[in-house]
């Protein structure tokens, strides 16, 4: 049919005999084609329906339009001249992109540069490796596209990679303002053009001021905010015309007023009101305030605040702006000289004491404004929060509150954003988000000072495109009348699957050699010297043992990283509608009332639950006592748990067992949602004030594999309750984040945890000095000894319970003797005291707490006392060593932990809960500075605590290699975070570990089985598979839901 409408000509039906007689062909307009007619373009549009019946009973019907011709495409407008032509490539690999652009300049010779561009981009993928060229003449463009294709670097070739995420735009607030503010834009673009000239119709004399300021007015601030807000909105209604979208908005100062609008919260009369009335009752404050920039962060800058000055703006973590009567701001500037300060040049001391003048008439004018709210989300810069509403008086606050941009930005990279555009006259915001997202987020800005603004912007728009933001590159074009041009295909880069020789790789370079290799190309013998650790001035003989050690490094390295793995959290998205029904039971701790509980029942209840609180003593926490009280509330749903949120160490994992137990003795279907605060580390900046609290996460991740019907999941939250927070935790609750039951609720974020290849880390920790190694009489002590000793430690302190008396203890001490020096010491970490004397005796450079103890049984068996028991060995004796070194100078401080803690283990329920509990005081440490790693085992091949043969028998059988203790060890230099040691076949594993509930913490290791659903298996043999590996505890409600169907 395609062919029919290219050719206009409706082809007769094949093998037509005669007419059906079951189809009434007199009347309607359906007629057999027993022979071709024509089918011309009219003015109405052209269709035709296809259908496919498929032999198995699949039918497929679609319905196609014709094309419409270059006549019928035109529009009618005039064509101009783009100011500056992008050209983007892209490919799945970086060689691919060099093929392409290699492929392309011959081909291109002649063709009009707008019709290659839009080619380019339209017509193929936009892959992961993308690159745009930039100019205005073919002869630049081609020669950028052989700089390209060379890998040589080039101004007019902008390189980059895909990152996933959402796109923020931030719009700018004062100091940027400048003479000829969008003057060339204006000119480049009408879509600008004609959103500016809106917004001065607004505004007398602004479009003169912006573009010419003859008198130099734009420095004052009655000029400055209309200017900005004007230009503001245009490039706002530019990116719309490019099918550029964003996802958050964020306004810095007035700036916010900017992002309001074009939300849709304020109409452009009412918003064009509101800033001239800012702006002029600002002008018409006196002068004479100051505002001082410095480097600092602001816990260092407010102990020096005098009065009169207060935070103007905290920018990023280190970037800070005061504000107020000059003389007093002078004061702090004086106290923090010596850090790099600035001071700005302004005509008012904005967001301090000095704008309360202004404020009551300023409120007054905002109460005359109609507010919406916002169709796009905008995360105010006043609460760092994502605002729900805008009120009259939120704009008074606005004015005079510091301006916490660096919090704003903080909380749109953890709802997801990865790329800010910066809309404004100049580059002002850009470094400040860099400095506090990090690596995290890119950030780009439209226009730049003294910069040309067509090839700023379009530049701009290319670097948001080649980190993977979203363009519609035909609209770019369209004003140009481009047409598409015929350009060679993608340029595949071929991989040879067959085995290559030694041979082949020693000539090459190719394969693990290829840095020696890369090196003796370069012919720089004194890089070579530093890379591998020779003496040039030895002979070739005696250097070779020393490049042998280099490779047998590499080869460790290599050995160990592909173990590697660690926990990161990523935005999860919630499903639509506030509603919540059905019953819900609220344990708390009986005493003083806990704010997340009373906030969250008042939250529920206003959504539409019906809401009952359980308030329990120390003496019902137990079995028997908690079974009778929860089967008053049988009829309940949903159950939420806030007794994690207990102070003592062991307290909230023991509530939260004799809760679980007490649910399946008194029956019901509800299933229970554990809360804590600060128990984990959720992202950068983020602290864990309560590390203790971590062991309910251990817990319940075992909970999960024993009992998935039983258990809903775990979310932590912020030590107090804000309201946005408040609606997420309820919306998690009730099953808004669909396949998630490990989540962080931080402000109106949600993140999930996820499991993640761990990042490359250079060596963190060469041995020196004393170690002391806990459990250092048995295996994995023995072995971290061993090695210490011979990284260069001078001596180890081994400490176990019995000292020499344990078994094979004296034939270590004199076996590694050989190595360096050796105490063997008795000493019970678990008891405080023994710890404080033994590091009065000894003093150490380095702990490895490689202690643990092991009582394994499922959650329906255990008790506070077999908790408190393997607590003790673990998660106790680490607090007892980290108490006890706090105030020392360590070079390393790593805690021997367990996978177990990391994802659960049937069986081992304490044994996760402690070394959950472990990895959270790690993360405790290091937000405060202090050294500290844990390194989270699967099981080991010799020694350790799965070296049974039963266990090994069974990890094997799930997918999981026992560690091979030699390459293991090798992580001890290089262990920095927390960080999971296994080696494991996530294919066979995950499968296995997701059979009974499916677990988005897997979806980076194994995507296509973390969250696939688990079978019915209702059939004799799958339900006996389910049977075999589920708890006793689970059986019976796996049967029963078999039985209800």
């Amino acid at each position: 049919m395609v062919l029919a409408m290219q050719h206009e000509t409706l082809p007769k039906s094949l093998h037509v005999g005669e007419p059906s007689t079951h189809v009434d062909w007199t009347s309607g307009g359906v007629r057999l084609l027993a022979d071709a007619r024509a089918w011309p373009e009219t003015e109405r549009p052209r269709f035709a329906g296809i259908s496919s019946f498929g032999v198995s009973g699949t039918n497929a019907h679609v319905v196609i339009e014709a094309a419409p011709t270059a006549q019928t495409a035109a529009t009618g407008h005039p064509t101009v001249e783009l100011p500056v032509v992008p050209w983007p490539v892209s490919a799945r690999t970086a060689e691919g992109v060099a093929a392409q652009a290699g492929r392309l300049p011959s081909a291109v010779s002649g063709l009009p540069v707008a019709e290659v561009g839009l080619s380019l981009a339209t017509t193929r993928s936009g892959l992961d490796h993308r690159v745009v060229v930039l100019g205005t003449g073919s002869d630049e463009l081609r020669d950028g596209l052989s700089a390209l294709a060379a890998g040589q670097r080039s101004p007019a070739v902008l390189t980059g990679q895909t990152v996933d995420g959402l796109t923020g735009f931030v719009f700018s607030g004062q100091g940027g303002q400048r003479a000829g503010m969008g003057r060339e834009l204006a000119a480049a673009f009408p879509v600008f053009a004609s959103a500016l000239g809106e917004v001065c119709a607004h505004f007398d004399g602004l479009r003169e001021v912006m573009f010419e300021d003859v008198e130099g007015v734009l420095r004052q601030t009655g000029w400055a905010q209309p200017a900005l807000f004007a230009v503001e909105v245009a490039l706002f209604r530019l990116l719309e015309s490019w099918g550029v979208k964003p996802d958050y908005l964020v306004g810095h100062s007035v700036g916010e007023l900017a992002a309001a609008h074009v939300a849709g919260v304020l109409a452009l009369e009412d918003a064009c009101k509101l800033v001239s009335a800012r702006a002029s009752l600002m002008q018409a404050l006196p002068e004479g305030g100051a505002m001082w920039a410095v480097r600092a962060p602001a816990d260092e800058v407010v102990p020096h605040l005098v009065d009169g000055v207060s935070i103007a703006a905290v920018n990023a973590p280190g970037q800070v702006v005061v504000s107020g009567a000059r003389a007093a701001v002078e004061q702090v500037a004086a106290v923090l000289a010596d850090r790099d300060g600035r001071w700005l040049e302004v005509s008012h001391a904005f967001h301090s004491v000095l704008m309360d003048p202004m404020l009551k008439d300023f409120r007054r004018v905002a109460a005359g404004m109609a507010y919406r709210r916002p169709d796009l989300p905008v995360i105010s810069t006043l609460t760092g929060e994502v605002v729900e509403e805008f009120t009259p008086g939120y704009w008074a606050d606005q004015v005079r509150g510091t301006v916490r941009f660096a919090d704003a930005t903080a909380m749109a990279r953890s709802l997801g954003v990865s790329r800010f555009l910066e809309l404004g006259p100049d580059s002002s915001l850009v470094g400040a988000i860099g400095e506090t997202c990090e690596d995290a987020a890119v950030a780009v800005a439209l226009l730049r000072r003294e910069k040309p603004e067509p090839h700023t912007a379009v530049t701009g728009l290319a670097r948001f495109w080649v980190h993977g933001g979203t363009v519609d590159w035909s609209a770019y074009f369209a004003p140009s009348g481009a047409g598409i041009v015929e350009l060679p295909t993608y340029a595949f880069q071929r991989q040879r699957f067959w085995p290559q020789f030694a041979t082949e790789d020693a000539r090459t370079g190719g394969g693990a050699d290829s840095a020696f290799w890369d090196a003796v190309r370069a012919a720089d013998a004194d890089r070579f010297a530093d890379e591998f650790g020779v003496d040039l001035t030895l002979p070739l003989r005696d250097t070779l043992p020393a490049l042998s050690a280099w490779q047998q490094r590499r080869q460790e390295r290599a050995a160990v990283d592909r173990l590697r793995y660690e926990i990161s959290w990523f935005p999860v998205g919630l499903k639509a509608g506030a509603s919540v029904s059905g019953r819900w039971l609220v344990v708390d701790h009986d005493g003083p009332g806990e704010p997340w509980a009373e906030a969250l029942s008042e939250e529920l209840a206003r959504r539409g639950a019906q809401v009952t609180a359980l308030r329990v003593n120390d003496a019902e926490l137990e079995r028997a006592s908690l079974t009778e009280r929860l089967r008053e509330h049988g009829d309940c749903s949903h159950v939420v748990s806030f007794l994690g949120r207990q102070t003592s160490e062991q307290s909230g994992p023991a509530a939260t067992v004799a809760l679980v137990q007490a649910l399946t003795d008194a029956g019901g279907d509800a299933r229970l949602w554990a809360v804590t605060s600060g128990a984990v580390h959720a992202g950068p900046g983020d602290t864990v004030p309560n590390p203790e609290r971590a062991g309910v996460w251990g817990l319940g991740r075992v909970v999960a594999l024993e009992e998935p019907g039983r258990w809903g999941g775990l979310v932590d939250v912020s030590e107090t309750p804000e309201k946005a927070a408040v609606g997420r935790l309820a919306e998690v609750l009730d099953g808004a984040a669909a396949g998630e039951d490990q989540l962080a609720v931080r402000g109106s974020a949600v993140l999930g945890r996820r499991l993640v290849p761990a990042r490359e880390t250079e060596q963190s920790w060469k041995p020196s000095g004393t170690v002391l190694v806990t459990g250092g009489t048995g295996a994995l002590g023995a072995r971290v000894a061993r090695r210490v000793l011979e990284r260069g430690a001078d001596g180890v302190v081994l400490v176990s319970r019995r000292g020499l008396d344990a078994p094979g203890a004296a034939e270590l001490r004199d076996e590694l003797a050989e190595l360096g020096r050796v105490d063997v010491v008795a000493c019970d970490v678990g008891d405080p005291g023994e710890v404080t004397d033994l590091f009065e005796n000894f003093d150490v450079s380095a702990v490895v707490h490689c202690a643990g103890v092991l009582d394994d049984g499922v959650v329906d068996g255990l008790s506070a006392e077999r908790l408190a028991g393997v607590w003790s060995g673990k998660a106790g004796a680490a607090w007892n060593l980290h108490r006890a070194t706090e105030d020392r100078d360590l070079d390393a401080f790593i805690l021997f932990s367990s996978a177990a803690g990391v994802w659960g283990g049937v069986g081992q329920g304490s044994y996760a809960a402690a070394n959950a509990a472990l990895d959270a005081l790690v993360e405790h440490r290091r937000a405060r500075g202090l050294p500290a790693a844990a390194l989270a085992w699967g099981p080991w091949a010799e020694g350790g605590m799965a070296a049974q043969d039963v266990v090994q028998a069974r990890v094997a059988r799930g997918g999981v290699t026992p560690l091979d203790p030699d390459v293991a060890v090798g992580v001890l230099e290089s262990a920095s975070g927390c960080i999971t040691v296994a080696d494991v076949d996530w294919a066979t594993f995950v499968p296995a570990a997701t059979a009974l509930r499916p677990n988005a913490l897997w979806q980076q290791v194994a995507p296509a089985h973390a969250l696939a659903p688990a079978g019915p298996a209702t059939g004799e043999s799958g339900l006996r598979e389910r049977l075999a590996s589920a708890s006793p505890t689970a059986r019976k409600g796996i049967v029963t839901e078999v039985v209800r169907g």
